[in-house]
């Protein structure tokens, strides 16, 4: 493993002082217990003291209070977790990365429903498409839940929950946020919640939130243009409006909720490369609906499901992009003259029932799923140059790309006091799911999960379990041939990502007022799903491309190709060490090692050419292995809490993130070039804000972030936000 830097030591200098505190004044501490909560990391409500997994919660009162601008920062001062593009500017692509494993091994549940974007290359889902408005809560779940969630739950699963009902009559949650991130920039948000709820359990409610933002010059420019007609601000502008109508009562839980995502932004022209001109717009519409019947106190009925329509498009016109001055005449305006539109378009449509049992000794459940995505592709260029007027199009309409999955699943927990009394202590859990899909056809995943309980506060897990990532649209099905090969891109005889991961972990509770949580976890996925370049197998590899008459290239695809092996350490620590001071922690750390061997390789699909992989450059010709997991790193955080006083809370976060590996284009890779890799410094942040509640139904929250204006890096060739300041206004009743 990466060797721990000195903040991750300074942390746990914190954490062995404050075990100290605790140990030596148990009484000055005992009145004030941390909140039990209840979470559903076994898809049965559950106290996370008792999960036999790693797992946090979030619930609305926290979320409404925290400083932080999306979800994606919420998520990334987590143990385990890496969002990147969560410190860049607002709107910027946000990929999470959890245990390090890919962007598209989490899964990202909304009240349940799987929301991915299947119109996207590897189905990954964007997080900065989600704002901290109408959150009744969130659950991290973390490690491998292939067996109850189905595809990308290898990493772990985020599940979002939206508000519900609330006390009878009217009530209303509105705020005002107003701050700056750098110099030039500005962000002026807007939310408001409104519920109203009958004595009898209905409820409706609506919500709306929107973004402004003028933001900072998201690329670092290095060219040397004379000018600043490329040098814009990438600024922002998102919507949500959302309702929810719904019944809920002892036995009966029923709603039907819409909403729906707008965003426009302005962006560049990759890394290093300003672009004033290309914009990209989003828009989803969503439609979930559920119902929870409660037969009696042992048993109950879920079904829900939803639909997603999801479109998203680029449009990079011809204005002008430079100019240049010729002796003392007037500057010259210089056009690029393309025209570029791409629209890309697709839906889901998830439907689950599910039947659970809670006994004293035994909770189970069984169900089974429906699950379709398609997508489709437009594509338009026109480009006016010296060799004339070119133009090109692509619609993959007609294709009617599409999937469907259906799959039945269970589980069962059992304590050991159903053997004999002796063993009341232990637990075992365990679950499987048969999973079918349309193109690959049959899998099956599986877990084991034992327990044993050393007292009433402390627990020891082991849990061993298998997931699937299932291929996206775009990798089975993307028609474009290459001439030389007619070889597709698509590859239509992928097989899922497949993985089996071991988590040991401990979880103890002190004094009633103190979590420390440690996990150690190993995930090995197999048949890893890679982007390749295809090369002439009849010519010898140091031969590509050196003969200007001769064509070498076959194309590119998609294979399944390589081993991901991935082992880490977690640990997060929370208590409260007097009246006025709290503290939190968390770091991680990890390594990983890529692994490929040509006896994999699909020959029937790549005709026995020859295989350049395109995230390195190297050719698979003989075996690989590669220990550089990019834009992973190890983290630490600590957040501290000081109350001075009943109606103030005042925090100070420490952010640290190592060094870590991001790619870059080098022409120099092979005949065409490939991705290149470079290293990112590690960087240490500081946040600090005060809560001032002013009233019972006002409150103040003033925010600065990066408070030393650390100039730091998430991706190469991409600024970053600078220090910022922030106040927001909230209104309750």
């Amino acid at each position: 493993m990466k060797k721990a830097p000195s903040t991750i030591y300074a942390l746990l200098i914190c954490l062995s002082f404050s075990t100290i505190v605790l140990s030596q004044e148990p009484d000055s501490v005992k009145n004030y217990p941390i909140d039990e909560v209840i979470i559903s990391a076994k898809r049965i409500e559950m106290n996370p003291i008792d999960v036999g997994r790693s797992v946090s919660i979030f619930k609305e009162e926290e979320i409404k209070n925290l400083p932080y601008n999306n979800i994606g920062e919420l998520l990334t001062i987590q143990e385990g977790i890496n969002v990147i593009g969560s410190y860049q500017n607002p709107g910027a692509l946000q990929r999470i990365y959890m245990r390090g494993t890919s962007s598209n091994h989490t899964l990202i549940l909304v009240d349940g429903i799987r929301i991915t974007d299947p119109a996207s290359v590897e189905n990954a889902f964007d997080l900065s498409e989600l704002s901290l408005s109408n959150i009744n809560r969130i659950e991290i779940v973390r490690g491998s839940h292939g067996t109850y969630y189905g595809s990308s739950a290898i990493g772990g699963v985020i599940n979002v929950y939206t508000r519900k009902k609330a006390k009878p009559g009217f009530n209303v949650d509105a705020g005002l946020k107003t701050g700056a991130f750098g110099k030039g920039t500005s962000e002026f948000n807007q939310d408001i919640f409104i519920n109203y709820t009958l004595n009898n359990g209905l409820y409706f409610n609506s919500g709306l939130f929107n973004s402004t933002v003028n933001g900072l010059d998201a690329v670092i420019d290095t060219s040397n243009s004379l000018s600043e007609f490329n040098k814009d601000r990438d600024d922002f502008q998102k919507t949500d409006i959302n309702s929810k109508i719904g019944f809920k009562n002892s036995r009966w839980d029923t709603y039907f909720s819409y909403k729906n995502t707008s965003q426009i932004a302005d962006l560049d022209d990759g890394a290093f490369r300003n672009d004033n001109n290309y914009i990209h717009t989003l828009n989803r519409n969503s439609i979930s609906y559920g119902l929870v019947y409660s037969m009696n106190e042992n048993i109950n009925i879920n079904f829900y499901g939803g639909y997603n329509y999801i479109t998203r498009t680029a449009e990079d016109d011809s204005s002008v992009i430079d100019q240049v001055k010729v002796a003392d005449n007037a500057p010259i305006d210089i056009y690029d003259q393309t025209y570029v539109w791409n629209n890309y378009k697709g839906s889901i449509n998830n439907n689950e029932l599910q039947v659970n049992y809670k006994g004293r000794f035994i909770n189970a459940f069984i169900g089974g799923s429906i699950y379709k995505e398609t997508m489709s592709d437009t594509f338009y260029l026109y480009s006016n140059s010296l060799w004339g007027i070119y133009e090109s199009g692509e619609n993959l309409d007609a294709l009617n790309l599409n999937y469907i999955n259906k799959s039945i699943f269970a589980h069962i927990g059992i304590n050991g006091e159903l053997v004999n009394r002796n063993f009341k202590n232990f637990s075992l859990a365990m679950g499987s799911r048969f999973n079918n899909h349309d193109s690959y056809g049959n899998n099956f995943s599986y877990e084991i999960n034992p327990s044993y309980k050393i007292n009433n506060n402390s627990i020891i897990y082991i849990s061993f379990a298998t997931g699937f990532n299932s291929p996206s649209l775009y990798r089975l099905y993307y028609p474009y041939k290459y001439y030389a090969s007619n070889i597709s891109r698509g590859n239509p005889g992928l097989k899922p990502e497949t993985s089996e991961s071991l988590e040991i972990g401990l979880k103890q509770k002190i004094a009633g007022n103190m979590i420390f949580c440690i996990s150690y976890f190993n995930t090995r996925i197999k048949n890893s799903i890679e982007y390749v370049y295809l090369w002439d197998g009849n010519i010898p590899v140091d031969s590509l491309g050196n003969d200007f008459m001769r064509d070498d290239h076959r194309g590119d695809t998609y294979l399944n190709l390589g081993t991901q092996i991935i082992k880490g350490m977690e640990l997060s620590y929370r208590t409260k060490l007097s009246e006025k001071f709290s503290l939190t922690a968390n770091f991680t750390i990890f390594s990983g090692i890529l692994k490929y061997d040509p006896s994999e390789i699909d020959t029937s699909h790549t005709k026995g050419n020859h295989v350049q992989l395109f995230n390195s450059g190297e050719f698979v010709n003989n075996k690989l292995e590669n220990s550089s997991m990019v834009r992973r790193s190890n983290t630490a955080n600590i957040t501290v809490s000081y109350h001075p006083a009943k109606s103030i809370t005042m925090s100070a976060l420490l952010r640290y993130v190592g060094p870590r590996i991001d790619l870059y284009y080098d022409s120099n890779l092979g005949p065409w070039g490939a991705q290149g890799m470079v290293n990112i410094d590690d960087y240490t942040l500081v946040d600090l804000n005060i809560r001032i509640q002013l009233t019972d139904n006002f409150n103040l929250l003033v925010n600065m972030e990066n408070v030393f204006d650390t100039r730091y890096s998430e991706i190469s060739g991409y600024t970053t936000r600078g220090r910022g300041v922030s106040l927001t206004v909230r209104y309750a009743y």
